[in-house]
């Protein structure tokens, strides 16, 4: 089983971004819900889009060079980029993206192709340029499906392989319902031990 980590409640996941909401101006709260939306409708793209076209192609190079100039600005704001996905719901830095009308669909799309591959999402952690984003699509594209329960470490080695040492995917967070109000960001392992714990009171 592919094992998930607990990080509290939704509201204590917000606030435990790398600079804190409460430690944010109000225009720096803007930005990152706007360029957290923008590099999550980047990414969108750019993996839908190379499952039917080779990534040599000249058309790549725009979409690339501004998702590397979008996460490397979010590098320089918060100190970290990361995306990941709980549920249908997309988190970037730890704070929920608020998709308009025309990015719903891609977050949820988005989400799904992090969980089929049980990953939790992905985190970078140095600036990127257009190849080393390109390498990594590659992989992620090329890989739809792991070995059961083996999902994220198979792909971190892979990283590590293509020496993308600047990404690190994370594990799989769920929200556990806690007396129907609460909501808690639970590991996948944890979450089951809960539910077995329950069943036998």
């Amino acid at each position: 089983m592919a094992e998930k980590i607990t990080v509290g409640t939704q509201r204590a996941l917000e606030d435990s971004a790398g600079t804190r909401d409460k430690g944010r101006s109000e225009g720096g709260a803007r930005k990152v819900q706007e360029y957290g939306r923008s590099m999550v409708n980047q990414l969108f793209m750019l993996m839908r889009t190379v499952k039917v076209h080779d990534m040599n192609n000249v058309a790549f190079e725009k979409p690339l060079n501004n998702l590397a100039q979008t996460i490397n600005t979010m590098l320089a704001m918060e100190g970290k980029t990361t995306i990941y996905a709980v549920e249908d719901s997309i988190y970037v830095n730890d704070v929920k993206v608020k998709p308009d009308a025309s990015s719903y669909q891609n977050l949820q799309w988005l989400a799904r192709e992090f969980t089929k591959r049980e990953l939790g999402g992905m985190q970078v952690n140095s600036n990127v340029d257009s190849t080393s984003l390109k390498k990594f699509l590659f992989l992620f594209s090329k890989n739809e499906t792991m070995e059961k329960g083996q999902g994220l470490a198979t792909f971190n080695k892979m990283l590590q392989g293509e020496k993308l040492l600047g990404f690190l995917m994370t594990q799989v967070k769920v929200f556990d319902e806690d007396d129907g109000e609460k909501k808690h960001l639970m590991d996948k392992k944890q979450y089951a031990v809960q539910t077995y714990s329950k069943a036998l009171l």
